[in-house]
């Protein structure tokens, strides 16, 4: 969907916010609220509702007022309990995606998002409640960057998070557990990319690093990466659990040397090797 059809669906979900007694704010964030649409963006929309408000009813109404609108919904999905709304449109299938709050602080995550740049939320109408003024407010102001000494707590952080994975992931190829071992590899895999963000980029998009192969990574360090691709073949776990644990320990050390965190690399690597010594005793079960 180019630029301009962007904009037109966020006209027709304006139309139907004006026209809805149960909102009391409408917000933009993400590209759209910052202003830095690239091909195929999604629109991304907050709304405040009064507290009583059906969150299914409301979605419901907003999808029955784009297609009055003419408007093509062609799927959707509503979770009223993770209060949020995902629906795609026309043949583009552009992604509208809706978080709802029924008061301000179900919203402050968004307004408080460390990783985005301000402004993280924008209004898509004047509304002068106090509350929604000093929402607006936090997600407008600039928030601490990530100094060295922030970027080393958080990376202390990621790699204990990466040692509990990788030993729950190990654990579960001792057991014969193909889903569960592929599951929690991925989840170490996860906190590896963040703790390689976080050394070589800063916190920017810490919760799920942009264009990581083609940015932070050199050419050859891209086919490492690649290789690190969870499976779900227990055969293949031993091997890549060690390779999960040597890229593990590069950055480490690199994180280190360039941050300063306490952890040292060669007791993270005792850690390890004691993890996969004690699984391979249990056998590492088979397909």
């Amino acid at each position: 969907m180019s630029h301009g059809s962007l904009h037109h669906l966020a006209q027709r979900v304006r139309a139907w916010a004006e026209a809805a007694p149960v909102l009391r704010a409408l917000f933009w964030y993400g590209g759209y609220g910052y202003g830095q649409l690239l091909p195929g963006s999604d629109l991304d929309v907050a709304v405040l509702l009064h507290p009583r408000a059906d969150i299914s009813q409301v979605a419901e109404g907003l999808m029955a007022s784009l297609r009055e609108q003419d408007v093509p919904v062609e799927y959707r999905v509503i979770d009223p309990v993770e209060r949020r709304l995902t629906a795609w449109m026309g043949e583009a299938m552009v992604k509208l995606d809706v978080v709802f709050g029924r008061t301000v602080e179900e919203l402050a995550w968004l307004a408080d998002a460390s990783d985005v740049p301000p402004p993280r939320l924008t209004s898509a109408w004047p509304v002068h409640e106090p509350d929604v003024t000093e929402l607006l407010h936090r997600a407008s102001r600039a928030l601490p960057e990530f100094d060295v000494p922030l970027r080393r707590e958080r990376s202390e952080k990621e790699i204990d998070k990466f040692l509990v994975a990788f030993e729950a992931c190990s654990a579960a190829h001792a057991k014969g557990d193909a889903y569960a071992f592929y599951f929690q590899y991925n989840l170490a895999l996860g906190r590896l990319a963040r703790l390689v963000q976080l050394v070589r980029a800063g916190h920017r998009h810490l919760y799920l690093p942009r264009n990581l192969l083609t940015g932070p990574l050199s050419g050859d360090e891209r086919e490492v990466f690649r290789s690190l691709a969870g499976t779900l073949q227990l055969s293949e776990a031993r091997e890549r659990k060690r390779a999960l644990a040597r890229a593990f320990l590069q950055a480490s050390e690199e994180a280190r040397t360039t941050l300063g965190i306490q952890r040292h690399p060669s007791e993270l690597g005792v850690f390890l090797e004691r993890i996969q010594c004690r699984d391979s005793l249990l056998g590492e079960g088979n397909p």
